[in-house]
This record gives structure tokens, C-alpha cells and sequence, in this order.
């Protein structure tokens, strides 16, 4: 399973039967809240774009 720390650009992940690849990714940490780590993923196999947001260090399966 993967951690938000293994996103780079150009990563390619397997996210609900289909293949991403990472446009784009960043983190942003306020005072107050916790920090958040967000990823812009572009379809290998479709045309969709879509971004996913978690909290860094955390296991996501949706990352897996």
C-alpha cells in the first residue's frame, strides 16, 4: 500500500480498476489545521481527470 510520501510526478497508480498517472501534486499546511496533500491524476487507459486530497503519512487505499 502506498503513502502519500511515495507521490511523485509521473507516477503511475492503480485507482478503482484504472491506471493514473500524477499530473501534479502539493501539499498545504495552515497554522491551524492539519496539514493536507492533494494529487491531479490524469487517465492512463480513459481521458479523466481527477484530483484526490489526504492527509500526509497516513496510508491511503486509494493510493494503493
Amino acid at each position: 500500500m502506498a503513502t502519500t510520501a511515495d507521490i511523485r510526478t509521473g507516477l503511475i497508480i492503480k485507482l478503482e480498476n484504472s491506471l493514473y498517472s500524477v499530473v501534479e501534486f502539493g501539499q498545504n499546511k495552515t497554522a491551524r489545521a492539519a496539514a493536507k496533500v492533494w494529487a491531479k491524476l490524469k487517465g492512463v487507459d480513459n481521458s479523466r481527470t481527477i484530483e484526490h486530497t489526504g492527509t500526509p503519512g497516513i496510508p491511503s487505499s486509494r493510493f494503493a
